[in-house]
């Protein structure tokens, strides 16, 4: 393949996926890191060491944003985090800027300190201590890297820098939208509801199947999304106990469309 047409099925994938971000209700900010409890991820350039990890801001909990919380809850989407951490081997080996950070410091990564790290090569180890690192704990992030992961798509997607999300991640992201999407479009008889606004051109909708609850719903004939995710029963029920556009619609029902909501209520919960 040319480069120029891997350029042009970049930015097409590119648009795609700002396209289905923008079909996405945009909740309040859900930050995945930057603190004590989470300290460590990664960034791809000398100019994002000295940016803040943002805090929470304006409302950006969409479709990336769910992806981020959710994806490691759906068995063709789980392992995500291993495979970013095989994309960062490959910038390493393509000689590209990756740097991990933490509250504490920083320190530049290639593969030959990796290499010398994994075989606890003293000098490599005094370079991560000398950076305010614990070495033990960082391979301990490279086996187990959901957190980390976490930590550095929500550092990127707070920043607005979705050209790099989307190259990490862009694909991944879009399967989620994509089931999502089926979830709703082909919810199972009995397993889905769905709530018109008496007042709007609007439809919300509700789907749990599998263990999967996804809520969407359908302005003017355009579907969009709200989340994706596998609960608890007693979350499910705690989300449309607390759910104010459901109980609102439910308390203008008549007795009898009331009984079918209460039936598909105590099915689902």
């Amino acid at each position: 393949m040319s480069k120029d047409m891997k350029l042009i099925l970049e930015n097409w994938r590119k648009f795609h996926l700002q396209e289905t971000e923008d079909r996405w209700f945009q909740g309040k900010d859900v930050d995945h890191g930057g603190s004590k409890k989470n300290p460590y991820f990664f960034v791809f350039s000398a100019d994002d060491l000295n940016v803040p990890y943002p805090e929470i801001g304006e409302n950006n909990h969409g479709l990336t944003s769910h992806f981020i919380k959710h994806a490691n809850e759906f068995d063709n989407l789980k392992n995500w985090h291993h495979d970013l951490i095989t994309t960062i081997n490959d910038r390493l080996k393509n000689d590209e800027e990756v740097y991990l950070r933490s509250p504490a410091g920083s320190i530049k990564l290639t593969l030959d300190l990796l290499n010398r790290l994994k075989v606890r090569d003293k000098d490599a180890e005094r370079q991560f201590t000398a950076a305010g690192f614990n070495s033990d704990k960082f391979k301990f992030v490279l086996k187990n890297p959901l957190n980390a992961a976490k930590a550095t798509m929500d550092f990127y997607l707070d920043l607005g820098d979705m050209d790099l999300v989307n190259s990490l991640i862009g694909d991944k992201i879009a399967q989620y939208h994509k089931d999502a999407l089926s979830d709703l479009e082909e919810c199972p008889t009995g397993q889905g509801y769905s709530a018109p606004s008496p007042v709007k051109d609007y439809i919300k909708q509700y789907c749990v199947n599998n263990d999967v609850l996804t809520i969407g719903g359908i302005s003017a004939g355009v579907q969009s999304l709200n989340t994706r995710f596998t609960p608890r029963p007693r979350e499910i029920k705690k989300m449309i106990d607390k759910d104010k556009y459901l109980k609102k619609y439910v308390s203008s029902l008549s007795d009898e469309e009331r009984g079918k909501f209460i039936s598909w209520y105590e099915r689902i919960t």
